[in-house]
């Protein structure tokens, strides 16, 4: 039996998830606009697109896990 707790603890993981995916996004647009000052190296833009990668797989994942919370 899910309980309303569940759901908002769900929905707070989602919350979550989508600030960290958020976070990467901008640091990666960042890095790709490299500005004169601070340049990036190949290696820093990879990372920073893994990190979006798993931002958004942990995303996915916080989502599902709601939807099943959800509809059991």
């Amino acid at each position: 039996m899910t309980t309303y707790y569940d759901l908002l603890a769900d929905q707070e993981s989602i919350r979550m998830a989508q600030g960290g995916l958020e976070y990467a996004e901008k640091l990666l647009a960042d890095n790709q606009s490299g500005s004169e000052e601070w340049a990036c190296g190949p290696s820093m833009m990879c990372c920073g697109a893994r990190e979006v990668a798993l931002r958004q797989q942990a995303l996915l994942a916080a989502q599902n896990t709601f939807f099943k919370t959800a509809n059991p």
